[in-house]
């Protein structure tokens, strides 16, 4: 059996998720995390940026790149588009820095949860991802 079928909460997923992604199987890693992404098609992870290219994944693992159209535009008032996995240019996994990816799903949980967090199946779940403490998780 996968050890991380046995993880029960979320902060354990994220734990594991990070040992991975420090063991060097970021795209392993970020299989685990994607049940934690809030629903809906406004909610992603952002992987990393560029000035004008910022690569995002939602919780069904597609990968998006948003384009700025111009600068100072926000990502979220840019083109988007969805890419396969196997797309991905290698460089955007080098670059991945887990713990500012754990972060941003705190956040974007946080987000989820003030605008939709009703009775909805995430709502457990968002609840204590926002409670986490990530700083403390990556220093584990």
């Amino acid at each position: 059996m996968d050890r991380v079928s046995l993880l029960s909460s979320p902060h354990e997923i994220l734990s594991e998720a990070l040992r991975i992604a420090r063991g060097g199987d970021i795209r392993r890693a970020l299989q685990i995390i994607l049940p934690l992404i809030p629903p809906g098609e406004d909610y992603g992870v952002e992987l990393v940026s560029t000035p004008n290219l910022s690569y995002y994944i939602d919780r069904g693992g597609l990968i998006s790149i948003s384009k700025r159209l111009e600068e100072g535009i926000p990502y979220m008032m840019s083109t988007s588009r969805r890419i396969a996995w196997d797309l991905l240019p290698s460089w955007v996994l080098e670059e991945v820095d887990f713990c500012k990816i754990l972060k941003d799903l705190a956040r974007i949980n946080a987000e989820w949860l003030a605008r939709e967090g009703r009775a909805h199946p995430h709502t457990r779940v968002a609840r204590e991802i926002a409670s986490i403490n990530i700083d403390e998780v990556c220093r584990e």
